[in-house]
Parts: C-alpha cells; sequence; structure tokens
C-alpha cells in the first residue's frame, strides 16, 4: 500500500485533490492509502461522495480506538476527532447532493422537434396549448360558459 501527497500535479490528480479535501496530506500521520481512496472513487458517484465516504471510513476508524489520558492534562481523545470527521462527511455528503447539473429539454427549438419526432420518447400528457381547446373540462351543457359551445344533445 502506499501513500502519495505531490503538489505539482494538485491542479490534475484527483487523489491529490481528494486527499487535500479530507486532510490527509502529512505523510507522517497517514489516515487512508492510495488504493483505498481510488477504490472509494470507484463505488460513489462523483468527487465529492468520494471526500465523504473517505470521512466516514477514518471517522469510524478512529471510533475503534480508545481514547487515551497521557498524564494529569493530557488527553489524545478519538472520539471527538472523529466527531469532527463526520461532520466534514456530512457538509461534503452535502456539497455532493448539490452538484448535479440540472437539464431541461427542449430549450432549443431543435431540441423539441428532435424529441417530438422520436417514437421511442413518450408523449407527455400536458401540451402548451392544452387550455385553448374549447371541449376541455367541459362537463355538461349546465357547465359555467357551456351555453356558448354546441352540443349535440342541445
Amino acid at each position: 500500500m502506499t501513500f502519495t501527497y505531490d503538489l505539482t500535479v494538485l491542479d490534475t490528480s484527483s487523489l491529490m485533490q481528494a486527499r487535500l479535501e479530507i486532510s490527509d496530506t502529512d505523510p507522517n500521520d497517514q489516515k487512508l492509502q492510495d488504493e483505498e481512496i481510488e477504490y472509494i472513487a470507484t463505488i460513489e458517484r462523483d468527487f465529492w461522495g468520494t471526500c465523504a465516504h473517505c470521512c466516514e471510513v477514518i471517522a469510524r476508524g478512529l471510533l475503534g480506538k480508545a481514547d487515551v489520558r497521557l498524564g494529569r492534562n493530557l488527553y489524545l481523545i478519538q472520539t471527538k476527532t472523529a466527531a469532527q470527521y463526520m461532520e466534514m462527511a456530512k457538509a461534503l455528503r452535502a456539497k455532493a447532493m448539490g452538484t448535479a447539473v440540472p437539464w431541461v429539454g427542449g430549450m432549443f427549438g431543435m431540441d423539441k422537434e428532435n424529441y417530438d419526432s422520436d417514437e421511442s420518447l413518450v408523449k407527455g400528457k400536458f401540451a402548451k396549448d392544452m387550455q385553448f381547446d374549447p371541449w376541455v373540462g367541459v362537463l355538461g351543457a349546465d357547465s359555467p360558459g357551456a351555453s356558448d359551445l354546441p352540443f349535440d344533445d342541445q
């Protein structure tokens, strides 16, 4: 297993960018190996999800360690660090949920023509001009405004 952090490739390496986001840049205090981050990247949907998942893994690892009291006033509290990583994971997961790019079909005239002519697509129940049809919503001859419409039963 390897641990690498190289600032010279930070702008092109998603591994280095993930290490930066999860604060795992110190080779003397390694939290995750390169292979672990690369595996997590294969099961997550995007970069922010990968970072959140990495923080969750680190937090679970820290929760498995006991809090240590070293002397009278010196404590090594793993659970507090784990809680901080879980908070970071929550923030990154929220960022992952908000990074989906919205797409609206039919914004361009050519798109609309392509969608209208494509027989494999399910046609919508609603149309832009459906309210201009005089027969839409008419229940009978006694409905409001129905006197202006020609009925066969009158």
